[in-house]
């Protein structure tokens, strides 16, 4: 699990800290050397899908047959916008490494989740690193104490393919 994290808040942070920019300008897979583990190419635009895309997963709903995710996206800063950002909150950020949530957008998306989505959770889903299925995601979500966050990539009809909780350092 930590591996899958690494790599993904690693591509996060690609593009001096804003994951929309990271996300739009790596198209081919990324790999890390500790890791076997591979992202996807992103299949949207960053605008309306980054990927892999950071935010908090706050419950599953079923609607004709189908599985979704209500989702509040938000954005990991680091370097320089992490402390203008927290500043502008009255918060602070460690200069060494620091990194700042912006939560500003109130908007919670409903993202259709694929059928074979892999879903992997950790200490605050009760899960594992060999993943978990929808129903135990979905039921995990509901006994959760508060949202949790979660890194998601999406596949080529836009629907949700992996979930990932996270942790951040």
């Amino acid at each position: 699990m930590a591996a899958v994290f690494g790599l993904a808040f690693g591509a996060l942070l690609e593009g001096g800290g804003e994951p929309s920019q990271a996300a739009s300008k790596q198209p081919e897979v990324k790999a890390s050397a500790r890791s076997k583990v591979a992202l996807p190419t992103p299949t949207a635009s960053a605008r309306d899908r980054p990927s892999p895309d950071y935010g908090f997963a706050l419950e599953v709903v079923e609607r004709s047959g189908a599985s979704f995710l209500v989702f509040d996206r938000a954005d990991i800063l680091v370097g320089a916008p992490a402390t203008a950002e927290a500043a502008r909150n009255g918060a602070t950020v460690d200069p060494d490494g620091g990194y700042y949530v912006r939560n500003n957008n109130k908007r919670e998306r409903r993202l259709r989740i694929a059928d074979e989505a892999q879903i992997n959770g950790g200490d605050a889903l009760g899960g594992s690193d060999g993943g978990m299925s929808m129903a135990e995601f979905a039921q995990a979500l509901d006994d959760a104490d508060e949202p949790v966050p979660v890194l998601l990539t999406y596949d080529d009809a836009d629907r949700v393919a992996t979930v990932v909780e996270t942790r951040l350092p």
